[in-house]
């Protein structure tokens, strides 16, 4: 089966987790719920009397989401992160240390929410399987809308830049390991897999872009996150050229 082959073990935990405050807490047992899946309340629905420390991490993230993208990263202060996440700045200073260390763990879930979507992948093609990775993360693009964000602070930052980087190369060992693997199996013809990691990795890096570009107006996004993958997957594994049967025929309405 195809989700099988796409879907194998790559070890991934806190010891690849850099921030210090999410290592403790994982090595404490907390569930901080910083995967694709995550249970994020909102600031209305947050109630401090009945919230458990272990939920205060999670909770404090999604805080720090909703100030990144209502004023900014360098506008944004930790005293407005606590205060819409419903805790004492001290509080939050128990679980980041800083500003930047938050952002640091918001890069970590992305990368979490990454193997989780690759793990519940289920196709019996390749092409369903892509088609299912590209959708997730698109959809994923819509709900935290925060990569051109981390990109412009990766720049300007060394230490978010090197951290991001390292997300970065992990993801891209991970989907050249699959990629081999398949080609091993018989499932792709034989391809150079950083190639290959490429193609798929810039494609959706791209349209995630274009999802955020077009949340604010600037970019034309019509097509769910489902038509858009499968278009995609379409041509990844199919290329441009026409079919036979499709000469002479237009998408263009």
């Amino acid at each position: 089966m195809i989700g099988a082959l796409f879907r194998f073990d790559i070890p991934f935990d806190a010891a690849i987790i850099s921030n210090h405050s999410l290592i403790i807490a994982r090595r404490q047992g907390h569930d901080l719920g910083l995967g694709s899946g995550m249970s994020i309340m909102s600031h209305e629905e947050s109630q401090p009397a009945r919230r458990r420390p272990a939920q205060r991490p999670a909770e404090i993230l999604a805080a720090a989401e909703r100030v990144f993208n209502r004023c900014g990263y360098d506008r944004a202060t930790t005293r407005e992160i606590a205060a819409e996440a419903g805790v004492s700045e001290g509080t939050l200073y128990n679980y980041f240390p800083s500003k930047r260390a938050i952002l640091l763990a918001l890069i970590d879930s992305t990368a979490e929410s990454w193997r989780q979507d690759i793990e519940c992948i289920h196709a019996s093609t390749l092409e369903d399987a892509i088609a299912q990775l590209i959708a997730a993360r698109l959809r994923f693009a819509q709900e935290h809308p925060l990569t051109i964000l981390t990109l412009q602070q990766a720049v300007l930052d060394p230490e978010i830049g090197r951290h991001l980087d390292a997300m970065v190369t992990r993801g891209q060992d991970d989907l050249m390991a699959r990629f081999r693997a398949l080609s091993a199996s018989g499932a792709l013809r034989p391809i150079d897999p950083f190639v290959a990691e490429e193609a798929l990795g810039s494609m959706i890096m791209g349209l995630t872009i274009g999802i955020e570009l077009a949340a604010v107006g600037w970019h034309r996004q019509p097509l769910s996150p489902e038509e858009i993958a499968h278009a995609l997957a379409d041509v990844l594994m199919n290329g441009l050229r026409a079919r036979p049967e499709e000469k002479g025929t237009s998408h263009e309405s």
